[in-house]
C-alpha cells in the first residue's frame, strides 16, 4: 500500500523537492510557470522552431537532488504543486494552486451550467474536462495545456456539436413519424 501511495501520489518527490529547494537549488521565481504558459500559447504549427518540453525526469532529478538513474523510456514528474513550489515558494505555491483550482472550478461551472444540454451530457463534458487535471503527478506545462485544450474541446462539443446533432436527430425522428417539429424542441446553437 505504501508503494502504491508513493507511486500515485508523488509525495516522495514533493518531499525531496521541499528539502532540496531552496537549500541546494534556488527558487525559479515564476520561470517554470512562465515557460508552461509560453509553451501552450505558441502552437507548434505556427512556431515550428519551438523547443520541446524538458524531459520530466530531468526536471525531477534536478530539483529533488536524486541521482539520474532512469532511462529515456521512464518519465517521472514532480507534479504541478512541486513545480509551483519551485517557482513561488511554499506560500506562493499554495496561493498559485488556489488560483489554479479557481480556474478549474470556473471552467467546470461554465460547462455544468449550460441548461441547453441534457444533464447526462453535461456530466460527460464536465468529466472530460476534469480527467486531465485530476492527476497530481502531471507536470505543470502538461496539466495547463491539457486543461486548456480539454476546455476548448468540451465547449465545442457542448455548445456546437451536440446542439447540431440534436437538431438533426429530432428532425429525422419527426420525419419518420410524420410529426412536425415544434419551434421549442429545437436546441439553440
Amino acid at each position: 500500500a505504501d508503494a502504491m501511495v508513493a507511486r500515485h501520489g508523488y509525495t516522495e518527490f514533493l518531499g525531496l523537492t521541499l528539502q532540496n529547494v531552496p537549500d541546494r537549488v534556488a527558487h525559479e521565481n515564476g520561470a517554470l510557470t512562465l515557460a508552461a504558459l509560453r509553451h501552450i500559447t505558441t502552437p507548434r504549427i505556427l512556431f515550428p522552431e519551438k523547443p520541446p518540453l524538458p524531459w520530466d525526469t530531468d526536471v525531477m532529478t534536478h530539483y529533488t537532488g536524486l541521482p539520474h538513474v532512469w532511462d529515456r523510456r521512464t518519465s517521472i514528474s514532480i507534479g504541478h504543486l512541486g513545480e509551483l513550489y519551485i517557482d513561488f515558494g511554499l506560500i506562493g505555491g499554495i496561493m498559485a494552486m488556489a488560483v489554479w483550482g479557481y480556474v478549474i472550478a470556473r471552467g467546470y461551472a461554465f460547462l455544468r451550467d449550460d441548461r441547453r444540454c441534457p444533464s447526462l451530457l453535461r456530466a460527460a463534458v464536465c468529466a472530460m474536462l476534469m480527467l486531465p487535471v485530476a492527476y497530481f503527478g502531471t507536470a505543470l506545462a502538461k496539466v495547463i495545456g491539457a486543461f486548456v485544450f480539454a476546455m476548448i474541446i468540451a465547449t465545442f462539443t457542448q455548445r456546437i456539436a451536440l446542439p447540431f446533432l440534436f437538431q438533426r436527430v429530432i428532425a429525422r425522428v419527426r420525419r419518420r413519424t410524420h410529426v412536425p417539429i415544434q419551434p421549442d424542441e429545437i436546441v439553440p446553437a
